[in-house]
């Protein structure tokens, strides 16, 4: 991303829904405005953070990646998460988001 995204990365809220469930998403466009979700429950519930739309022009695009568009982006680079609980957890959001549906149960 631009390196001017830094400031709209905390735009958002969070809401409850899955992130999975496209009637839940089309739900929370149209009651929250949000049109990007950070993650998808294999549980189908929780909250999960929605960021608020922001202007093209700003080349800031957050949005949740496919596991194809991932792995492209990734590109057989390796990602190492090294940290507490907190990394444990991103860690194993990144792992379903590249497939593995169980990672983190």
């Amino acid at each position: 991303l631009h390196p001017g995204c830094g400031v709209l990365v905390n735009h958002g809220k969070w809401i409850p829904v899955d992130g999975c469930n496209e009637a839940a998403r089309g739900a929370a466009y149209r009651n929250d405005g949000i049109v990007n979700f950070a993650t998808c429950s294999p549980t189908g519930s929780g909250f999960t953070w929605g960021w608020d739309t922001t202007p093209s022009s700003t080349h800031c695009r957050f949005t949740q990646r496919s596991e194809k568009d991932l792995k492209k982006q990734l590109n057989h680079r390796r990602i190492v998460f090294v940290g507490d609980s907190m990394l444990r957890n991103l860690y194993h959001a990144v792992s379903r988001q590249l497939g593995i549906l169980d990672a983190g149960l």
